[in-house]
Parts: structure tokens; sequence; C-alpha cells
């Protein structure tokens, strides 16, 4: 939430924060509700939220298949966005998949900030393949070992690699 409100600040805007779960217990709401920055919220249930309007963000913990609770403009967009992309043939070599992502950039965020967001989907991709590797690599060895079975005990931090894993799932489900 602190990188969201401060990259509004670095573009002069001022945005409000949702972040919504049901999955939470009881001891991590009232957690959550302690160190919420100003300007962010949270709550347990999606229904419970007004629509925002466009420098609302909603960050959403819910099951990936559990959708539609983007704004109707949100959803458009993108819907109009699949079927142009879907009209086209796929590009075969890696230029023509660079040269396709930058056109849905300069449809999506207009011309002048198109080259914005074509490096934060370049930057949020090398970050994802940096971190899959730096898990992979730090636990190389793993394999040749016992099997590690998490402790049954309940601890706030639960098992550092387990969290590691269920993050790494929870971001590959998202992308469909």
């Amino acid at each position: 939430m602190n990188s969201f409100k401060e990259g509004a600040v670095k573009a002069g805007q001022d945005i409000s924060i949702y972040l919504t779960g049901s999955m939470f217990s009881d001891e991590e709401k009232a957690d959550i509700y302690a160190h919420l920055p100003e300007g962010c919220y949270f709550q347990s249930h999606n229904s419970d939220l007004a629509r925002g309007d466009a420098n609302t963000v909603f960050i959403s913990f819910r099951a990936s298949h559990d959708r539609a609770y983007e704004r109707l403009e949100t959803t458009e967009k993108f819907f109009d966005l699949l079927v142009k992309q879907l009209e086209e043939p796929a590009p075969e070599e890696e230029k023509g998949v660079m040269d396709k992502l930058y056109s849905i950039c300069e449809d999506w965020a207009d011309k002048e900030s198109a080259e914005q967001l074509y490096r934060a989907f370049l930057q949020i991709d090398e970050a994802d393949k940096y971190r899959s590797t730096a898990i992979r690599d730090r636990n190389v060895e793993k394999p040749s070992v016992p099997p590690h079975r998490p402790d049954k005990t309940p601890t706030w931090e639960g098992d550092p690699e387990l969290q590691l894993f269920v993050g790494i799932m929870r971001d590959e489900l998202d992308r469909f």
C-alpha cells in the first residue's frame, strides 16, 4: 500500500486504497487495521465497498476465479483490448511479441503514457523472473533431503518456504 501511495505522490495524485478479502483470521484483520496507512481501508467483504473514482485502487485477496468486483469501465477496457488482440494473428518471434505488447500499451494508456506502461510491464516480468530464480536457486538442495513438513503449531509467520510458495502460486493464478 505504501508503494502505491508513494507512486501516486510522484505522479502528483492522491489515491485511496481498499484492501479486501475474507480469508483473514480475526487476529490478522486486527493487525491489518492497526497498520493501515492514511487513505487506506480494509473490508472483509467486497460487497461493502462503494465503486471508487479513477484514483481508487482495489487490492483483493480473493480466489482467482472469484472476480467481477472491477469497475465497469475497467472490465469494458479489458474486453475491448482482448477482442482486438484475438482478432490479430499471434506473433511468432520475440520482437513481434514485444511490438504487440507496446501496441496494447498504446491502446490502453494512450500514446503519451505507452512507453511508461510498457517499461512497467517489462520490469514486473523481470522482477517475477528474478524472484522465481532466486527462490529456486536458494532451494536447489531441498529435493535431495527428506521431505519437510511445516510444523502444525499455528504462528503468525507460518512456514517461510510455504509462504513463498503460496505467494508464487497466487501470482500464477492471478495471471489467468
